[in-house]
């Protein structure tokens, strides 16, 4: 089998991370990395946001870096997951992991997250910022609901088997009614 790269994107709280451990242990000789961690380490940002502190990551340099784990690792599957993966302009195999938005807001304020980094990642997750840009970057993009995904193991055969469906995902509906909601008014645009 050749050696192939596979990307896990979304916005945070979409469960990126716990599926890509699940993938990992399902395919046995696979190797994962978290994007964050990776910019971290290599010390690839370019500053910190002013509002907020988050980091600012240099995309070129991270595709860069992301390029050369791919050519280094031995591992047949290479997983490479996180919110920014979107970013990069390259043709590689994507998993945009999406969810519905009740369950975004339930996660981020479970987080933490301040009340304008809930209503940045909710409106995100709403208009299909990640699907969006994946696409437009040239990734072959495959978009799943976190909450509605059974069996790792049947993903991953999926994948291999190239039979995993190329759908577009909608939640404009459900942030129309969570928008409706007094509770989340704070939260809206």
């Amino acid at each position: 089998m050749a050696k192939r790269l596979l990307f896990i994107t979304g916005t945070p709280a979409t469960g990126k991370s716990t599926l890509a451990e699940k993938l990992v242990k399902e395919y046995g000789n696979a190797s994962l990395y978290n994007l964050n961690a990776l910019v971290l380490k290599h010390k690839l940002f370019l500053g910190k946001d002013s509002e907020d502190g988050a980091v600012i990551a240099n995309i070129r340099k991270l595709k860069t870096l992301v390029k050369d784990i791919f050519r280094k690792d031995k591992a047949d599957l290479v997983i490479i997951e996180g919110h920014l993966l979107c970013e990069l302009k390259m043709k590689v195999y994507t998993l945009v992991l999406r969810e519905h938005l009740p369950i975004i807001l339930k996660r981020l304020k479970k987080r933490k997250y301040s009340t304008s980094k809930i209503r940045d990642n909710v409106v995100s997750e709403a208009l299909d910022y990640c699907g969006i840009t994946a696409d437009n970057n040239g990734q072959n993009v495959h978009e799943l609901i976190s909450s509605e995904i059974r069996s790792a193991r049947k993903l991953m055969l999926q994948i291999e088997r190239g039979r995993l469906k190329n759908e577009k995902i909608s939640l404009a509906n459900e942030f129309v009614t969570l928008m409706k909601s007094k509770s989340n008014r704070k939260y809206a645009i």
